[in-house]
């Protein structure tokens, strides 16, 4: 996913069509799921070095950024959605 993410992203900088990124809700998803997969990889990562020092036993650590990268990802869907009927409405 983060690779995908990577290439949706890279093919909309290529893209000469849209005037602002902003406006365009495949940035939008591409970038919220961009986080959220990299953040949660991130956290795997390292997840042996927290087993071992003792610093993630019951999961607090990974409930936390878990949470907020779920919150960063649904925010980002929901100004897909909302940049997709602003698209709607002005054609």
């Amino acid at each position: 996913m983060i690779i995908f993410s990577c290439l949706g992203l890279i093919d909309l900088f290529r893209n000469d069509e849209h005037k602002t990124l902003l406006t365009n809700p495949l940035f939008w998803i591409c970038t919220g799921v961009l986080f959220f997969n990299a953040g949660e990889f991130t956290y795997l990562f390292f997840f042996d070095t927290f087993l071992q020092n003792h610093w993630d036993k019951t999961a607090k650590v990974f409930a936390s950024i878990n949470n907020k990268l779920i919150f960063v990802l649904y925010s980002c869907i929901s100004i897909a959605i909302l940049c997709t009927k602003r698209s709607k409405k002005k054609t």
